[in-house]
């Protein structure tokens, strides 16, 4: 992959920890969305429900381009268990799980959560698989959970590649899966099932969409991202069905896709700036892990009264410490894997995994 489409996702990540990141912190200020607060007769707050497909979405479309970029030795006439199997596994539980083991700590003490159930099932990375309406995952971790479930059908997807029937069908069970277990047994996050899509166009559409190389078309992308989310706010307003929830998932797929991809062309005109979203790149996993606890450790240092000075308090003090706090611990442990296996940090942080 040449340098500049790393730029590219540079950008595209920058961007995409940076709308998480707004997108919480009315949670902890006050919900600067509805413009009614500063005396503007406006309300927005749709726009913060939708950024977490704006955001999420964006990571999710990367992380497929890069899987498949980074690993097409997993395919079907690739390397064996032994080899590009295990090592893939390797490199993502490394990648994920030790960081995410201090942030469900973290998230631990902060919800004083005391279930062990609950405990084990975020620790194993199956929040999602095994949610329940009495057993809703963590807020904000819940990610790991959809994330690690996605790396485990890209196994299954690349070993399956060039194999027909058996493609075909390894790419229908799991929705299948998550329809069945919904309705017998009322477990499964939706969330498994609404990002799927743009985690299968993120591995097998970069190619075909990546002709979307000019302002007409990226025009007509965002017509159909407007139409989307005008259909989005009136299928609220429907009763649930099976039709309706599939079509917000196709609704909500559109969103994203057409989103990532008006990104991806302004990426690819402003490359110039990647350099100012290197370090936001870099660090925008543990940016994830650790802006809520750092919010809240911030609140019990200082919590002003008023709503619009804990709001700039927040932000302008809060989110320097979350990205340099963040760039700190992933350079750190980046370090501590070099030393541990004596080597390129590889394992942890392939640039572009």
């Amino acid at each position: 992959m040449s340098r500049q489409r790393l730029e590219e996702f540079d950008i595209m990540r920058g961007l995409a920890i940076l709308i998480i990141l707004f997108h919480h912190l009315p949670d902890y200020g006050f919900n600067f969305f509805d413009l009614n607060n500063f005396g503007i007769g406006l309300d927005l707050s749709f726009l913060n429900g939708l950024n977490t497909y704006f955001g999420l979405g964006l990571f999710i479309y990367v992380s497929g381009v890069l899987l498949q970029h980074n690993y097409q030795g997993l395919s079907g006439g690739g390397q064996g268990l032994s080899g590009g199997v295990f090592t893939f596994l390797k490199k993502r539980f490394f990648r994920i799980f030790p960081l995410y083991y201090i942030s469900l700590a973290l998230f631990i003490a902060m919800m004083s959560v005391t279930s062990i159930r609950t405990i084990l099932v975020q620790a194993l990375g199956l929040q999602l698989i095994f949610a329940t309406p009495g057993h809703a995952p963590m807020l904000t971790l819940w990610f790991i959970g959809l994330i690690t479930v996605y790396y485990g059908l890209f196994v299954l997807i690349k070993r399956a590649e060039g194999k027909g029937l058996r493609f075909f069908l390894t790419l229908a069970v799991f929705p299948m899966l998550l329809i069945i277990m919904s309705i017998a047994w009322g477990a499964g996050d939706p969330r498994l099932f609404l990002y799927y899509p743009v985690f299968l166009i993120g591995i097998y559409g970069d190619r075909c969409l990546s002709g979307i190389n000019n302002y007409k078309r990226a025009a007509a992308l965002a017509v159909l991202m407007l139409a989307s989310i005008y259909l989005s706010v009136y299928q609220s307003k429907i009763v649930l069905s099976w039709g309706g929830i599939l079509g917000i998932v196709l609704v909500m797929n559109c969103i994203m896709v057409s989103f990532t991809w008006l990104v991806r062309l302004i990426s690819r005109r402003a490359i110039t700036l990647s350099k100012y979203f290197k370090a936001l790149s870099y660090s925008s996993y543990c940016i994830y892990l650790f802006h809520r606890p750092v919010w809240w450790t911030l609140l019990r240092l200082e919590n002003p009264y008023d709503p619009e000075t804990r709001l700039l308090y927040l932000a302008f003090v809060g989110v320097p410490v979350i990205i340099l706090l963040a760039y700190a611990i992933q350079k750190g442990y980046d370090r501590f894997l070099k030393l541990v296996f004596m080597r390129s940090p590889s394992v942890s942080m392939e640039r572009g995994s």
